[in-house]
């Protein structure tokens, strides 16, 4: 019997989870409002930035590159690329970063990459987006300095950082 009851105790420690799947964010993630994000200083392009967060799991959901749905998001993850980049923001090749927005299906209809809804908060810069020379539809974030940063539709072939962006666990 007590052999019967020292193995039901094993079994039950072992399926209950650990601190670190408790954690609502993995490693090296940073949380904000319910989802968690990553800098990647990487130079990607666009398409091989969305497939490296897709690797990130919470559970089962997968990352994506970020979708930014407010004023409040578009400062906290300029915020987060200006430390990790450590004051480099202004200088090439730390200045932009990708982000979830696309046009490639349908000229001029931008989606996020993680829910395919349409935009509805941007931050373009004047003029923008141009798809300028008829092939930019990529978004991208340049950082002017301090949190002065705006959106620039650009060619998705360009490689540069990107920011990924995960579901937080929920207990």
């Amino acid at each position: 019997m007590k052999v019967t009851l020292v193995v039901m105790f094993v079994l039950i420690a072992a399926a209950l989870p650990t601190s670190e799947s408790c954690q609502p964010c993995p490693i090296f993630w940073v949380p904000y409002q319910g989802n968690c994000y990553r800098i990647f200083a990487e130079k990607l392009t666009w398409k091989q930035a969305e497939n490296k967060c897709q690797r990130y799991r919470n559970w089962f959901t997968r990352g994506h590159l970020v979708s930014i749905r407010s004023r409040g998001e578009n400062k906290f993850v300029s915020i987060l690329w200006n430390s990790a980049t450590d004051g480099l923001v202004t200088r090439k090749p730390y200045a932009t970063y990708w982000i979830g927005l696309t046009d490639a299906r349908y000229e001029g209809t931008w989606r996020w990459s993680d829910t395919n809804q349409l935009a509805t908060y941007t931050n373009w810069d004047r003029n923008q987006p141009d798809n300028h020379s008829g092939n930019q539809d990529c978004v991208t974030v340049w950082n002017r300095g301090g949190l002065q940063t705006i959106w620039d539709d650009k060619q998705c072939n360009a490689v540069q950082g990107y920011v990924c962006k995960l579901p937080q666990n929920n207990y």
